[in-house]
């Protein structure tokens, strides 16, 4: 393997399976517990 060659770690190799799984998740929280939106809302900071 050349010097200057690049391997990706963990994280990136499975991007696209990290944002899916967040994105199952949320969509479970909201289902299953509603409420949870307006707790994000008064996570806000500013308008």
């Amino acid at each position: 393997m050349p010097e200057n060659q690049f391997t990706l770690g963990l994280f990136e190799k499975y991007l696209t399976l990290w944002v899916l799984a967040s994105m199952i998740i949320g969509l479970l929280l909201g289902k299953f517990f509603p409420e949870i939106g307006l707790w994000i809302e008064t996570l806000q900071v500013g308008d």
